[in-house]
């Protein structure tokens, strides 16, 4: 059982990981494209760094709220959850990142959530 509880516990922060990268993608995205020249002319691979160090410096802020087993498969699941403010303030921390990026990201923190929130819940 503990062991399918650590499975269980790595596959969540697996998973949030990845939605923590594509919104941190979709983030950095808006804010280039509306962010003026001085962001946009960032070279695209020093933007992908600040983006995977931004990634690993959030994690460890997730957290697992939940265990559960599945009826179906017998299978454990595990629910890990992230704030957006928690992600914010990471965020505003950073700086390894170019400081026009990471305003300008900041600007649109809300914007982009609410527009993936839609997208997912099907709005």
């Amino acid at each position: 059982r503990s062991i399918q509880r650590v499975n269980a516990d790595n596959r969540a922060r697996h998973e949030i990981a990845g939605v923590i990268d594509q919104y941190s993608k979709a983030l950095a995205a808006a804010a280039i494209q509306t962010g003026g020249s001085a962001v946009q002319s960032l070279p695209a691979d020093r933007v992908r760094a600040s983006l995977n160090m931004l990634v690993r410096q959030v994690m460890p802020h997730a957290i697992l709220v939940d265990h559960w087993t599945d009826p179906l498969n017998k299978r454990m699941k595990a629910l890990c959850t992230l704030d957006l403010e928690q992600y914010q303030s990471v965020l505003a921390q950073q700086t390894f990142m170019d400081s026009r990026l990471r305003s300008a990201m900041q600007n649109y923190a809300g914007m982009v959530y609410d527009q993936l929130s839609a997208n997912f819940h099907g709005n």
